[in-house]
């Protein structure tokens, strides 16, 4: 019976080698990068795209304009951070301006202060399931405020 696993198990294990290599075979022609910025001298070509050009491109992406990442884990160590480094051409300066604004503004709030640590850790320290759903309500209370700010800034009629 063992014999038959170990035999079953290197069967599948080749096959996916020989699969992998095909994968890498057919896909071998593709570009490196499919997300480029925009660093064409000349702006003629701008949003045009075509059956051979699979870059991603700033303005041709319109649905991704207002996405937002979240560095950090949330938690007392490593809090959110919003980063202000976005793609040039992705927002127009007045929502740019607006969002700018915005991270500079909400930042701060994203880190837990003082009075939160003290009471996770005198919490953790007492009994430690009980600073564990503590620690998750703070995250929880953090995410829901940052989603209610973002709300603000962009009403549902801009989504």
């Amino acid at each position: 019976m063992m014999l038959m696993f170990f035999l079953l198990s290197l069967i599948i294990l080749v096959t996916l080698t020989q699969k992998t290599e095909n994968l890498k075979l057919n896909n071998k022609n593709l570009p490196f990068f499919l997300y480029r910025a925009w660093d064409e001298p000349e702006e003629n070509a701008r949003g045009r795209i075509s059956e051979s050009d699979i870059g991603l491109k700033d303005d041709s992406i319109y649905c991704h304009t207002h996405r937002m990442y979240l560095c950090g884990n949330n938690s007392f160590t490593f809090p959110w951070e919003i980063p202000k480094d976005m793609p040039r051409d992705s927002l127009r300066v007045e929502d740019m301006k607006k969002l700018v604004d915005f991270i500079d503004d909400y930042n701060p709030k994203l880190k837990f202060n003082l009075a939160e640590k003290m009471l996770f850790k005198l919490l953790w320290l007492i009994y430690l399931p009980a600073a564990k759903y503590l620690h998750w309500n703070m995250r929880r209370k953090k995410f829901k405020q940052l989603q209610q700010a973002l709300y603000l800034l962009y009403p549902p009629q801009f989504w």
